[in-house]
Parts: C-alpha cells; sequence; structure tokens
C-alpha cells in the first residue's frame, strides 16, 4: 500500500450482531481512502454502516462501533486517532436508508371530477347553506352592476329578502344531476322546437364539443338516433288532443294518468342509458360535466327541505 493513505477500520465493540462470534470479537471492513479525504472517513463510514444494516436490522441501533483511523505516510511515523461514534452517528445513516426503503406514506386523495361525484356528494354541495350563500355572493358579483341594485340603488342584499339559488355551471358544475344536464342536451335534437331553436342550442355547444374531439353533426345524428322513444312518450305526454288519447293510454301505466309523467322520467333514464351505451358511459358522463354544464346558469327560489329526496328520485328514473 502507498504510504500517502489512510486505512479505515470500523468494529464492533459490544458483540457481533448476527450471534455467529462470541462477546468480546469484532466484525471489521477496511477501506484504503486517499490521505486528502480523511477528513471524511466519519462520512464513509456512516454510509458504509448504513449498507451493513441490510442484513441486521434493527440490532444494529444499539450497537456502539469505534471507528481507527490510521494514517501511514512515505516517513514511516504512524499517527493513529481514535474517534469513538456512538447511536448519534449512526442512526441519521440507518434513519435515510429506512426512509428510502420504506413504502411511501398514504396521500390525500385527490378530488373527485364532477362527473365521478356521487348522488349524495353532489346533493350535500349542493344544498350546503353556506356554500349556496357563497355562491349567490359570486354570481352577484359576476352580474353587471344594474342587476345588483335595487331601484333606490340599495344593495339587494341588504334587504330581507331570501338568498337567491344559484347554480352556475361554469363554476360549479358538479352541482348539475346527469338528468338536469341530459334534458338541457336534448334540446339539439327536439323535434317539437322549430329548427331555428335547435340550430341556436347546437350552436351554443358546438366549440365546446369540437374541443371534446367530437365531429359536431355526427354527435347530434348520432344522439339523435339514440333517444327517439324518449320524444314520443314525451310528446304523448303531452297532448290533449282526441287523436292522441288512444296513444296516451297506451304509453301510460294501467294505474291511472298521473303515473304517466313517472312513465316520462322513467324514459329519460332510459334514453340516458342508450346515450350512455353508445358513446361509452365514463365518456358521455364526461361530456355533459364538461361540455354542457359550463353553458348552464340557473337562479331559483331557495330549495325546500325535500329538495335533496326529490333530486335523488329523479336522477334514479323517478323509481
Amino acid at each position: 500500500m502507498r504510504g500517502d493513505s489512510v486505512n479505515a477500520i470500523c468494529f464492533s465493540t459490544d458483540s457481533d450482531p448476527l450471534g455467529s462470534l462470541p462477546a468480546g470479537h469484532f466484525w471489521m471492513v477496511r477501506l484504503v481512502i486517499p490521505t486528502d479525504a480523511a477528513e471524511q472517513c466519519g462520512a464513509l463510514c456512516a454510509q458504509l454502516l448504513s449498507l451493513l444494516a441490510l442484513p441486521f436490522g434493527s440490532l444494529l441501533t444499539s450497537v456502539s462501533h469505534d471507528f481507527m483511523l490510521t494514517r501511514t505516510d512515505t516517513i514511516g511515523g504512524v499517527m493513529k486517532i481514535r474517534v469513538i461514534l456512538a447511536a448519534l452517528l449512526f442512526l441519521p445513516a440507518v434513519a435515510s436508508f429506512a426512509q428510502e426503503t420504506s413504502p411511501p406514506a398514504a396521500q390525500a386523495a385527490p378530488p373527485k371530477e364532477p362527473w365521478q361525484m356521487t348522488d349524495d356528494e353532489r346533493i350535500a354541495a349542493r344544498l350546503d347553506p353556506e356554500k349556496i350563500r357563497q355562491r349567490s355572493e359570486a354570481h352577484s358579483v359576476r352580474l353587471p352592476r344594474h342587476h345588483s341594485e335595487g331601484p333606490s340603488g340599495m344593495a339587494v342584499g341588504a334587504t330581507s329578502q331570501p338568498i337567491p339559488f344559484v347554480i352556475d355551471g361554469a363554476a360549479n358544475p358538479e352541482l348539475f344531476f346527469r338528468f338536469e344536464l341530459f334534458a338541457y342536451l336534448l334540446r339539439g335534437v327536439d323535434p317539437k322546437l322549430t329548427g331555428t331553436d335547435r340550430e341556436v342550442a347546437r350552436a351554443l355547444l358546438m366549440t365546446k364539443i369540437k374541443a371534446f374531439g367530437y365531429e359536431p353533426e355526427t354527435f347530434w345524428n348520432e344522439l339523435s338516433a339514440s333517444v327517439p322513444r324518449y320524444f314520443e312518450v314525451r310528446d304523448g305526454v303531452s297532448s290533449r288532443s282526441p287523436s292522441k288519447h288512444a296513444r296516451i293510454e297506451a304509453i301510460a301505466p294501467p294505474s291511472g294518468p298521473d303515473d304517466v309523467h313517472t312513465a316520462l322520467c322513467r324514459e329519460r333514464l332510459t334514453a340516458l342509458s342508450s346515450a350512455r351505451n353508445h358513446f361509452g358511459s365514463e365518456t358521455f358522463d364526461r361530456f355533459l360535466y364538461s361540455v354542457v354544464a359550463p353553458t348552464i346558469t340557473v337562479t331559483s327560489n331557495p330549495p325546500g327541505p325535500e329538495e335533496g329526496a326529490g333530486l335523488r328520485f329523479l336522477e334514479g328514473g323517478c323509481q
């Protein structure tokens, strides 16, 4: 070995951690390093011990270690520096190793996409009184000034009027239910609307439909082909002419005319299921919340105590 070098000897002053040697013996690893790196020997030994800890686990955490640094120069003089490092030096290396090899800590689940929320989650967010107030205030800020002030110039919020219920689909698409978005989408293929009204309904969604990856005309044709029964039921329900009487009776359940509207509600769910099957369930849900919802803003009176149950009933096809 060249004289200008350092031997680093690491050994245990207690018993062998593996139990293969009697007490008083030691296990040893010898390193040869340049003299100019001698001051880094402590760090090197710590790294070495972190590797040695692999088979020993936690057994080494209670063992103190001696490190003997022996420097041999060209003259032959020997300088011995005995440095005793207890667990305080050894444990950081083991802790670092354990941190790198331990499984990652559980992280909070990312927020759900609007189309992934459950009915209960949607109802809770939609009907929370504090969130209703916040949405109303945010909506008032977005409105033109003359909409947010009364005739006397006083803000409407200063009166005793109830807080209006607002859903801005661009800000909170997750608050809508699928049946609501689907009913709005059907305006683009509703045979009872004039051609102009259908074109307006389609024009409002055209840019977003293209951005979603669909060719608008193809999309509308495929949607129309998947939901004809719904309009047949709807038109039969809304008609009151004698010529339509037999048709209404054929559509309505035997229990009575009041259940005709329930039949329409069920048929809407059937039409929605048909569209989801055609376009793909998750794809169509994502379409409703990313294409349709942002174009809708709803304002109404505050919801009543049965609002949540009613929404759940309608979303389930009135069943």
